[in-house]
């Protein structure tokens, strides 16, 4: 019985991958190895090692060049004779469908992740432990073919970090049932180094680190190469090794003992968190053998990111018509949070540093949203267009700004050297509001010196009549054609000569209208 493109079982309950035609043809070409590829449908990811190797040779053949109709012959073609051995032989092996027994048990999910040369991978493990009894059982597994681009191992290591941690949300939003703890393996020392850094680190594995740790759930662990089943989807293997396997069924042996005598390190040794690590090879099995225990902590015990790009105190500044308001409930949360520290106040009411410090805040939090590329660069010595331009420099209170003609004139820090601002942002709108109406609505060359004595706004005038063009008091105020209008009608009735005054109304107004 077919049940969402698997074969059920209902005798025995069991669930089997769909039987693949794969019949023989005059000619193997890129096309047809395609086709037949994509007809194993595997959703679960259950036989990921063994359509792993499927996917390789399309990217050999993608590397080589061969075209869609080509012939594939020599190496290739002994390589997919294999393959195609081994996908018939996916259909003969049927899986438990139901794995999640009743009872008072704690489930626990346990993920493993692992790269090489040409792939990374994850999968996910379910545990249930009972008060008398055990067992874990294989969810779900991903693997994916490593970029051809030259990219360290690893990168690739936190690359799988990365799905594996969006493999965990994914089988937790599926199951809708309790999950008492999540625990993530990976065999990376680097990749876990990145994760607790609170250093400044490369785009690239910024944004992949800002990403896993918005999951703060989860326990991350060490673990040895040799005992990482992940390591079996990240390589490939045939049909029959694959079923044979215990550890890419339920897991290594170890994790039927109380987790409490999981071998446990107190730190990472102490190999620096490069990317010059010897790269591992699909030939070598050896990855990181120099530690001989498990290592357990949580990624986000004491993490405090250098560069802050979460909003502060979750405060929406889009809720705000002001930037006064804005800056005085912002001062008003870090007293409060001040006073929760047992800081004392002088004073009852706002001072005006605490409004500086809160403004400071909100411009940090800009720039580092804005102009996170200016900040890598700067901090890495390294060129870039603004500060080319606009010779952008980091002051002492970690605030981008930028310098000018009037270095050595004899006026405030803030007019020599103003504070760079993004200009599509809503916390410059509101600035630009509030210099707007402190000038009782002035016009857009008045508006936009006095932001200069203190910001920097790329496309300034722009932004400014943007700006302004919003301002309902200004617009009611100007008015245009209907206040011409109005004007040229009484400069009619008062002409003395009532013919005169026809020929000059009717002259005018057309003109006008």
């Amino acid at each position: 019985m077919k049940v969402l493109g698997l074969e059920w079982n209902r005798e025995t309950d069991t669930l089997a991958i769909q039987k693949v035609h794969l019949s023989s043809a005059q000619s193997v070409t890129k096309r047809f190895i395609l086709s037949k590829i994509a007809s194993v449908f595997d959703p679960l990811g259950i036989f990921a090692p063994v359509t792993l190797r499927g996917k390789l040779i399309i990217q050999t053949l993608w590397k080589k060049k061969i075209g869609w109709d080509q012939k594939v012959d020599g190496q290739d073609l002994i390589m997919w004779h294999e393959i195609q051995r081994d996908l018939s032989k996916i259909s003969g092996h049927e899986i438990p469908r139901c794995i999640v027994s009743g009872g008072d048990n704690r489930n626990i999910l346990l993920c493993f992740c692992d790269a090489s040369t040409k792939a990374y991978a994850t999968i996910v493990y379910m545990m249930q432990k009972g008060d008398l009894e055990q067992h874990i059982e294989l969810m779900f597994s991903k693997a994916r073919l490593a970029p051809t681009t030259n990219i360290s191992i690893p990168r690739l290591e936190l690359m799988a970090v990365l799905i594996g941690v969006r493999c965990l949300t994914f089988v937790q939003d599926q199951m809708k049932m309790q999950i008492d703890e999540v625990h993530l393996f990976t065999d990376s020392q680097c990749a876990l180094k990145w994760i607790m850094s609170t250093k400044e680190l490369p785009v690239f594995v910024k944004n992949r680190v800002k990403e896993i740790k918005e999951h703060k759930n989860i326990i991350f662990h060490y673990v040895k190469s040799n005992d990482n089943p992940a390591d079996i989807a990240s390589r490939g293997c045939s049909t029959e090794d694959l079923v044979k396997s215990y550890s890419w069924w339920h897991g290594p042996e170890w994790l039927l003992h109380d987790i409490s005598k999981w071998p446990v390190l107190d730190r990472l040794s102490n190999t620096e968190d490069d990317e010059t690590n010897k790269p591992k090879t699909i030939e070598n099995d050896e990855k990181e053998n120099n530690i001989s225990e498990n290592l357990s902590f949580s990624a986000f015990g004491a993490i405090n990111d250098c560069f802050p790009t979460s909003v502060p105190f979750g405060i929406n500044p889009m809720k705000y018509s002001s930037v006064t308001k804005l800056l005085r409930v912002t001062a008003y949360v870090r007293r409060f949070i001040g006073k929760m520290k047992k800081e004392k106040y002088s004073s009852q009411s706002l001072t005006s540093k605490e409004i500086q410090e809160a403004e400071d805040m909100w411009i940090k939090h800009v720039q580092h949203t804005n102009f996170s590329e200016v900040y890598e660069a700067l901090i890495g010595k390294k060129k870039c267009n603004l500060q080319l331009q606009l010779g952008v420099f980091i002051d002492k209170n970690g605030l981008l700004r930028c310098k000018g003609r009037l270095e050595n004139a004899s006026l405030t820090e803030s007019a020599r050297n103003p504070l760079l601002l993004p200009r599509d942002d809503s916390f410059t709108v509101l600035i630009v509001e509030r210099e707007h109406k402190r000038l009782f609505h002035s016009g857009v060359s008045q508006t936009l010196s006095q932001l200069r004595h203190r910001y920097w706004i790329p496309s300034g005038r722009a932004t400014v009549r943007k700006v302004l063009r919003q301002c309902l008091v200004c617009r009611r105020v100007e008015g245009g054609r209907t206040k011409c209008l109005l004007w040229l009608l009484y400069l009619v009735q008062e002409l003395p000569n009532p013919h005169h005054s026809v020929i000059l109304d009717w002259t005018i107004l057309d003109h006008y209208i």
